[in-house]
């Protein structure tokens, strides 16, 4: 049956054979130390048994906790059957290494053949050549299992306690190089996956060192910062982008000081002279031993919203409606370019003004807003947001007028308001009446007119117009936006005479084509003028066309004739 030997018995008087078995154990560890993989290691580990216990054979069987079993891992000296027959071995298993696994104490069966409990292997070990066999724990720094180390006899073996004691030193010196291998083995893996997750993040994402080099980078980082194709591992970020502000170089320090360091919002220029909008973090990131090891970057694009948000203000600050954003205490935290015209303040004057020194008759009516939009976190209905207000208007020269007043709920970042659109009503009639004398005007036009509010959208255009685009303003108007009439070659083109205009300037008579029905191309010659009121307001966008086909054929006619 199998032994697990004591320990405490009084071991060998020293000699030779203690000298012999220390010098080849020095000799075995030497030769694991240079071990450069963890095949090597335990080709190394097996021929280092075999020859420190004078065995046949050796087997490594590493420990499978999932299925609590000794699958083998390496091994020397066996043929197939040996390998068939102990492929995997289970814990509850008698051959010597499943009670070794079972025990966690090496175990020595001196001669199989007189080992009642391994009777079942007894088959197996004649076909395989061996009748003596020791199976010792290969255990980790914290004594768990990782492992079995096998070595074989041909014939009946007693080892000798020195032999016993250098297996087990050397059973140590193996299991801290599998337990490093492993180690090793898990940290590239943890760095292949992190720069794998980093090298495809959808965010420009890149983690640098603490001397600021590169050790992995995001494909999106290369392309949002215009870093292109070029390999920037290793490299160091100061090279990389080359003069750099002194606040960012401030926030990397204090990141790598432990600090994170946030923004926001910010502009950076790339180096070809691009603004890109970012909100970016910068935090440290720790090695195993609590040290600093580098910064991670991260930024988030937020230029789209930039565009978003500057479109939405020049539309805002165009529009002839006074708008003013109010919150819970009733005070502005934004006007537009109208309210400032009809307060005769800037609107950073007009910031944090309680709303009744400019509106009257309204502190009761926002005042109910707020509370059904606070009860219980519900919002206002639709149908109050609809109903619109008779209020009085306090001018800058501190003059009263009637006016309008409808409200909407606005959801901002940092906390909500409640926006006020606010018309005068004596202005309204003005503007009224000036665009039922225009519309006479522009009926008995010979040339197109296209009269369009400050959001594209039409709002008259005359018969000349219904004849150039084959399209009657009634199936147009209020629906659709002037944009529908322009080719996609040519919507650039029209953008920027647009806002040119909503800044209140005139765009000079210019060639350029527009689509009429069916989406036919038609060329004309374009003026572009704002229609303001009396306090300079920009209120319309007049567009007057004249078609050129006429004037295009005659063209192709005299370049046909003078190339014959």
């Amino acid at each position: 049956m199998g032994l697990s030997p004591d320990k405490t018995q009084k071991s060998e008087p020293s000699g030779s054979p203690e000298t012999d078995a220390l010098n080849r154990l020095h000799c075995a560890c030497m030769k694991l130390r240079k071990a450069r993989s963890i095949k090597d290691g335990l080709d190394v580990i097996l021929e280092a048994a075999v020859e420190l216990t004078g065995a046949c054979k050796g087997i490594v069987q590493f420990f499978d906790s999932a299925g609590q079993a000794l699958p083998m891992a390496a091994h020397q000296g066996i043929d197939d059957a040996f390998h068939t027959h102990f492929r995997t071995v289970g814990v509850r298993d008698e051959s010597a290494c499943g009670r070794a696994l079972d025990t966690l104490r090496c175990v020595v069966i001196p001669d199989v053949k007189k080992d009642f409990l391994f009777s079942a292997h007894l088959a197996a070990a004649q076909d395989a050549g061996y009748q003596a066999v020791i199976s010792q724990p290969l255990l980790n720094s914290d004594r768990k299992i990782l492992g079995i180390l096998s070595v074989y006899f041909a014939t009946p073996h007693h080892p000798q306690y020195a032999e016993l004691d250098a297996l087990e030193l050397y059973a140590d010196q193996a299991a801290s190089f599998i337990e490093q291998w492993r180690m090793g083995d898990a940290i590239l893996e943890r760095d292949l996956k992190l720069e794998l997750f980093i090298r495809h993040s959808s965010a420009p994402v890149a983690m640098l060192d603490h001397e600021m080099r590169y050790l992995a980078a995001s494909e999106r980082y290369l392309t949002f910062y215009r870093v292109g194709e070029r390999q920037i591992i290793g490299k160091s970020h100061y090279d990389v982008f080359g003069n750099l502000d002194h606040r960012w170089i401030q926030a990397y320090q204090r990141a790598l000081k432990g600090e994170v360091v946030t923004s926001e919002e910010d502009c950076y220029i790339t180096h070809d002279g691009v603004p890109l909008w970012i909100s970016w973090e910068v935090r440290p990131w720790f090695r195993a031993d609590a040290a600093i090891g580098g910064i991670v970057l991260t930024t988030v694009d937020i230029t789209q919203r930039k565009k978003a948000e500057q479109r939405f203000f020049n539309l805002v600050q165009a529009v002839p409606e006074i708008l003013l954003l109010v919150d819970e205490s009733l005070k502005i935290g934004f006007a537009n370019k109208a309210a400032e015209l009809q307060f005769g303040m800037t609107a950073s004057e007009l910031q944090g003004l309680p709303i009744k020194t400019l509106l009257l008759n309204t502190v009761r009516i926002l005042r109910s807003y707020w509370r059904s939009v606070s009860r219980g976190g519900s919002k206002v209905s639709p149908e109050s947001l609809r109903t619109v207000h008779e209020i009085q208007v306090r001018t800058s020269g501190g003059e009263l007028h009637s006016a309008d007043l409808k409200i909407s709920e606005c959801d901002s970042i940092e906390k909500k308001f409640i926006l006020l659109s606010v018309t005068v009503t004596e202005e309204r009639k003005k503007a009224e009446t000036a665009m039922r004398e225009l519309r006479g005007i522009l009926d008995n036009s010979a040339e197109s007119v296209v009269v369009t509010g400050m959001d594209g959208c039409l709002v008259s255009w005359n018969r000349a117009a219904d004849e150039l685009f084959g399209i009657a303003e009634s199936a147009f108007k209020g629906l659709n936006s002037i944009e529908r009439l322009v080719p996609e070659d040519r919507q650039a083109e029209f953008d920027a005479h647009f806002r040119s205009v909503l800044a209140g300037e005139t765009v000079e008579p210019h060639e350029t084509e527009r689509l009429t029905k069916g989406a036919r191309t038609i060329p004309v010659k374009v003026t572009m003028f704002p229609l303001k009121d009396e306090k300079g307001i920009v209120s319309y966008v007049v567009s007057i066309l004249q078609d050129e086909s006429v004037t295009a054929k005659m063209r192709r006619k005299v370049e046909e004739s003078s190339n014959p």
